[in-house]
């Protein structure tokens, strides 16, 4: 593997040692949101990640507009950007060149893994589709992020995380009854397969430490959609019986939903098992006289009832606010929570302690926090070392130390327009 060694202290503040993938070198050549976060995992892990981005712009997310907040100035600096691209090395080439090709092969040769979510015939006409770079280096690992995946008949459809959503069925599950809406929260089609590409190159660098092979994976949002829909899906196919779309109004368990407090915040029970808890929930609800009544007794009953039950538990919960709910349900043995805000979650003790919320370093900005690495390793920790790279901003750095070009050389990819 390619050697690189990483032993500055990890953001989550243990002793300093090589990350689990301190010597393995990436070559990301992705746009927008999986396959940057995807890759951005590994590279806290501490592998060396060279991102190629494209000339003129880069990757498509450095243009996403900044966010508008109510009552104040556009937000224009790319927050999403700086969370998916942290810890890595940005070469910035016009890859329309013939000159830009051989540079990526050349980095390609040094490299371990090669990672992209762009699409297929958009890979296969730069010539860098897995044959291409099989025959640069036989041991890569390539690893591609596709839409529908890469087979069947919407093998070369575009897709985003809402279509991801709909087509892998998370959308039947979730929403409004009147029509499916974007309900399924921010991105997580997205964001899971980022986790299944991660995954997937995690198996194949032990697969080839252990047979020396590299080998092309694959995995999509539509996968991603299945996934989610897992549970689901194969109660489905194993009963033939559909799970219907669920609203707070219609929820088959009314101990598991959200409440609305008296001054407007929701709280959130997640009680599966219903009748284990129901004589415990009656007591913090202060409803101990509805514990043995008919339509409440049993789960069977409060879910044939429920209309009746969820009315009278939202009258109950409107009578108090949020912090007197916190003190109330906080000495009791209950699944809940606060459904709490942004702002809330940024200042959260518990976040804060467990490391899920820390310092990041920034190009421009000091003391700037963000999400810290999410799973902790005592021996090998992960880590925020590097803050996003600006365009292009190591260029010159990787083709000399890793591509093993001359200044001369650089100088005339520069008069090309090559590289910036």
């Amino acid at each position: 593997m390619a050697k690189t060694m990483h032993k500055e202290q990890s953001s989550q503040g243990a002793a300093a040692l090589p990350g689990p993938l301190d010597g393995v070198r990436i070559i990301e050549l992705c746009g927008f949101h999986a396959g940057p976060l995807a890759v951005e995992m590994l590279a806290e892990a501490g592998a060396e990640v060279i991102k190629i981005e494209g000339l003129p712009g880069g990757d498509p997310i450095r243009g996403a507009e900044g966010r508008v907040s109510k009552g104040r100035a556009a937000n224009t600096h790319n927050w999403s950007h700086e969370y998916y691209n942290r810890n890595k090395k940005s070469v910035a080439l016009r890859l329309e060149d013939e000159a830009a090709r051989q540079i990526v092969y050349r980095l390609v040769e040094k490299a371990d893994v090669f990672v992209s979510n762009l699409r297929e015939f958009s890979l296969k006409k730069k010539g860098l589709d897995y044959p291409a770079l099989a025959r640069v280096n036989p041991r890569i690992i390539y690893a591609h992020g596709a839409g529908f995946g890469t087979r069947g008949p919407e093998a070369g459809r575009p897709a985003l995380d809402l279509l991801g959503q709909a087509k892998g069925g998370v959308l039947s599950l979730v929403g409004d009854l009147d029509g499916y809406g974007m309900m399924a929260g921010y991105n997580p089609v997205d964001k899971t397969t980022a986790l299944l590409l991660a995954y997937g190159v995690l198996l194949a660098l032990r697969a080839k430490d252990r047979t020396g092979v590299g080998q092309h994976i694959e995995t999509s949002l539509l996968a991603a959609g299945v996934y989610l829909s897992g549970t689901e899906l194969s109660y489905y196919m194993g009963t033939q019986e559909m799970s219907p779309m669920m609203t707070r109004k219609n929820v088959g368990n009314p101990l598991r939903n959200t409440y609305r407090t008296r001054d407007g915040r929701w709280l959130v029970f997640a009680m599966s098992q219903g009748d284990r808890y129901w004589p415990e929930f009656c007591k913090a609800a202060g409803i101990e006289h509805l514990q043995n009544a008919p339509n409440f007794a049993t789960m069977a009953a409060r879910s044939k009832n429920r209309g009746e039950v969820i009315a009278a538990l939202e009258k109950v919960f409107a009578e108090k606010t949020k912090d007197e709910w916190v003190g109330i349900l906080s000495r009791h043995n209950l699944l809940w929570s606060v459904v709490q805000t942004l702002d809330e979650v940024a200042t959260d003790a518990q976040v804060l302690e467990n490391g899920y919320v820390v310092k990041c370093p920034h190009q421009q900005i000091q003391n700037v926090r963000g999400v810290g690495p999410l799973v902790r390793m005592d021996k090998t920790p992960l880590s925020v070392r590097e803050p996003a790279p600006e365009l292009g901003q190591h260029t010159e750095q990787v083709l000399l130390d890793v591509g093993k070009y001359s200044w001369e050389d650089l100088a005339r990819f520069k008069e090309a327009g090559t590289i910036i």
